[in-house]
């Protein structure tokens, strides 16, 4: 980011040298989505403003503009832009002039993310018909085309859509390890790693959204994306929390303090309500949760509901996909707790206190 900024300062230079107004609106906008990718509103705004006074019917500049407001919460401000970026779509299918499929690339993704942030998702149809065109005009180039893809993504997500997850996931996964913020889409940064694991979410695959939030996670940390670090810890922990295996439920706490103290630093009040509802359904999970005698944890039922049917521990271990050696110690805190001599014994216990 702090080579970023300095491409970006001297792309300013040169473009207010040529008085050339599309080119200081892209350079602003360049650099609005560095300052914007590290949560410094203030500055992204001070650079949104230079950009939309040069060409106040920039796509690219709208898209950033809007995705800020609504990031803070201020929906009014970020309804007017979205209204002005709304103008910019074309009346026809594009098929004539390649420019046509950026303006329909910022609508097709900002629209679901503004959905995802706000909740306001009345306009996700006009995103998809944008999309669409996007994905069928022979002049739409490769970072558009992942635009809109994303916005399939994100609207497939809200709308719990597993079809167009599956599918969207399949075209995105080659992105792994990477955002969009190029100067061609600057409808606001999102990493990859994130939405393919939102998508493995939607499809039910929980399991295999894990390691997807992890790559987000050290990705947004070492690059410094510090918005897009706390809406990770968000999903990630919302993820959790409908998995709820064992550990689960105490890392999604982890993962919702980090999120809200980001949110809180950066005055990103939507995602706040979002962590403090979490928080709520969190809070109501752990209450419910089984209180089992003697002390014995949720996976140590687990093991011995196994032994009680007869199971050895390395068909245990393949059952929980866990080591035998954690089996192993499993099985000796349960004989521990349950003053058990052997596994007969303890499946004795288990069924003497309505275990199996």
């Amino acid at each position: 980011l702090t080579r970023a900024k300095r491409h970006g300062e001297a792309c300013q230079a040169a473009a207010e040298r040529l008085r050339d107004r599309e080119r200081l609106s892209t350079a602003c906008s360049a650099s609005q989505a560095v300052v914007q990718a590290e949560g410094d509103w203030e500055a992204a705004r001070a650079l949104s403003n230079r950009a939309l006074t040069s060409w106040p019917y920039d796509p690219r500049a709208l898209g950033g503009r809007i995705l800020l407001e609504c990031q803070v919460g201020d929906y009014d401000e970020m309804e007017t832009y979205l209204e002005r970026l709304l103008e910019t779509m074309p009346a026809t299918t594009p098929g004539e002039l390649l420019e046509l499929t950026n303006p329909l690339a910022n609508l097709a993704r900002v629209i679901p993310l503004v959905g995802y942030i706000s909740g306001i998702t009345d306009r996700l149809d006009i995103a998809k018909a944008a999309a669409e065109m996007v994905l069928s005009s022979p002049y739409a180039v490769l970072v558009w085309v992942i635009s809109a893809r994303a916005g399939l993504a994100m609207a497939a997500c809200l709308q719990d859509d597993v079809a167009v997850a599956t599918q969207q996931y399949s075209a995105l996964e080659s992105q792994r390890g990477t955002i969009l913020a190029g100067v061609s889409a600057l409808s606001g940064e999102i990493c990859f790693d994130r939405v393919l694991g939102l998508l493995s979410q939607t499809m039910g695959k929980t399991d295999d959204a894990v390691p997807h939030f992890e790559d987000a996670l050290e990705f947004c940390r070492e690059a410094g994306y510090r918005p897009e670090l706390a809406w990770t810890c968000h999903d990630y922990a919302n993820m959790l929390i409908q998995r709820n295996v064992s550990g689960d439920l105490s890392k999604a706490r982890e993962l919702l303090d980090e999120s809200d103290q980001i949110a809180s630093e950066l005055g990103m009040k939507p995602l706040s309500e979002k962590v403090n509802a979490l928080r709520e359904r969190l809070d109501a999970r752990l209450t419910s949760k089984p209180q089992y005698p003697d002390g014995l944890t949720e996976r140590e039922v687990e093991v011995l509901r196994l032994v009680a049917a007869g199971r050895t521990n390395r068909e245990i271990a393949e059952i929980l996909f866990i080591s035998v050696n954690t089996v192993h110690r499993h099985v000796s805190h349960i004989f521990s707790k349950t003053d058990s001599a052997n596994r007969a014994e303890a499946a004795t216990y288990a069924n003497q206190h309505g275990l199996i």
